[in-house]
């Protein structure tokens, strides 16, 4: 990895957590409007959406990580999450994100998130996509086949056995685990709210 790329992928992450600390700011003074007004059932169903959409990124990046750990920039990965599109790491960071988001009982966090993945992910893409170009001469003829982003079964390829050291396992899972631990950072300060300990500042719809 040149200096440049590690200096763009650093940028973005300090901006993602940043970008995390000021939704947590946020949530700390503020309730869901459906809460508030008795739209309970509405409520829960965006919980019950995010919790499952937040797995499935879970197990999506998962999935992602134990063929790609070790690997990256060294071989061509093509086949397992890697044949239903070419950037499916990504595709499931989103994919969790917005479940998490979804967990906060709102939609405008949700669409602020999708928002945020947008603008900064669409040049990391692109930069990927230069690298990964220059890496391997068969990218190309691999790109022609497989979409960028959004998945798609019609040329999927089972990888059949992945071998995976277990640090890089347990890191793998750690990472992705993230996103389901902070479900129950988010429940736990919607309860703090319901019981008065935290202020309420603002109602997001």
């Amino acid at each position: 990895m040149n200096y440049a790329r590690l200096a763009s992928v650093r940028a973005r992450l300090f901006a993602s957590r940043m970008f995390g600390l000021a939704i947590l700011g946020a949530l700390l003074i503020s309730r869901s409007y459906w809460q508030v007004s008795g739209s309970q059932f509405l409520a829960e169903s965006l919980a019950v959406a995010g919790i499952v959409l937040a797995t499935s990124g879970f197990l999506g990046r998962l999935w992602c990580l134990c063929h790609i750990v070790g690997r990256k920039n060294v071989v061509l990965v093509t086949q397992g999450p890697y044949s239903l599109c070419r950037h499916p790491l990504y595709f499931f960071s989103l994919l969790g994100g917005i479940g998490l988001a979804f967990c906060t009982k709102t939609l405008t966090i949700p669409i602020v998130f999708a928002a945020a993945f947008a603008v900064s992910y669409a040049a990391a893409l692109r930069r990927e996509e230069v690298n990964l170009n220059q890496t391997f001469p068969d990218y190309a003829k691999y790109s022609e086949r497989i979409p960028s982003f959004v998945p798609t079964t019609r040329g999927y390829v089972p990888a059949g056995i992945v071998t995976v050291r277990s640090r890089d396992l347990a890191r793998a899972a750690i990472e992705s685990g993230s996103l389901i631990s902070a479900i129950a950072l988010i429940d736990l300060i919607d309860a703090l709210h319901h019981a008065g300990v935290l202020p309420t500042y603002l109602i997001l719809p």
